[in-house]
């Protein structure tokens, strides 16, 4: 079971948070400010290039501020990497599950290495790959799965796991219609116990169905936020 949160600790803080890349003529994030509540869901709308998976991997320790600071679960991302990554769970954006691992080692394995006990470890995948619809497929190596059900894998790994705050960058991308609900539905059964979730998408849809904020970033900048139903949140934005 997740551990509750201390009610005075945010999932994320982050003050003027720059990042210029080496050999950048312009900075990939600018002065961004935001704050997510635990047990929230707050997404990062905007379109490809927008700077939605620097943050997400600022704030998962895999980059460094190049200005300003960011604290994940009441932890310094510079200082107290070590702390934050056993706390978290990501999907990354580009990620690949390994081409001969099946399913169900992939989401086993990576449950084991995270601590679980075995038959813990073997509970919670069955449990994530029949929630996603893919045990029928559990022992079929991955790269004899459609893409849109390698994907699925690499939700299903990070959704196994009893970390605090979840990192989503762009979990749906290449998914049918049918996969993308089946994932909205992990997300919100993934809040409903407890846990907190940065989310990234281009799809304003998939923003207004599962978020409870909405940061809208363009260019590295924040150009507009608020709750999902907040008026004009979205007007005139285009994240094509």
């Amino acid at each position: 079971m997740r551990a509750p949160y201390s009610n005075h600790v945010l999932a994320i803080d982050a003050a003027g948070v720059s990042k210029v890349y080496k050999g950048a003529h312009q900075a990939a994030l600018s002065e961004v400010s935001l704050k997510v509540e635990a047990g929230r869901i707050f997404t990062l709308l905007g379109r490809n290039g927008a700077g939605k998976t620097t943050f997400v991997r600022m704030c998962a320790t895999q980059l460094m501020p190049t200005a300003g600071s960011i604290n994940v679960l009441g932890y310094d991302v510079v200082r107290q990497a070590k702390q934050i990554r056993d706390l978290i769970s990501i999907v990354p954006q580009e990620g690949r599950p390994l081409r001969a691992l099946t399913s169900w080692d992939h989401i086993y394995n990576w449950l084991q290495i995270r601590g679980e006990g075995k038959q813990s470890a073997r509970d919670k995948t069955e449990e994530i790959l029949r929630k996603l619809e893919l045990y029928e497929a559990r022992n079929r190596p991955a790269m004899n799965l459609s893409g849109g059900m390698k994907q699925k894998i690499l939700v299903a790994m990070a959704m196994a796991t009893d970390a605090q705050l979840l990192f989503l960058d762009e979990p749906t991308i290449g998914l049918d219609p049918v996969s993308r609900r089946q994932v909205w539905s992990a997300i919100n059964d993934w809040k409903a116990k407890g846990g907190s979730i940065l989310l990234t998408t281009h799809y304003m849809d998939e923003a207004e169905m599962l978020s409870d904020y909405v940061v809208i970033i363009d260019k590295g900048k924040v150009i507009r936020h608020g709750r999902r139903d907040a008026p004009c949140l979205y007007f005139r934005v285009s994240c094509s």
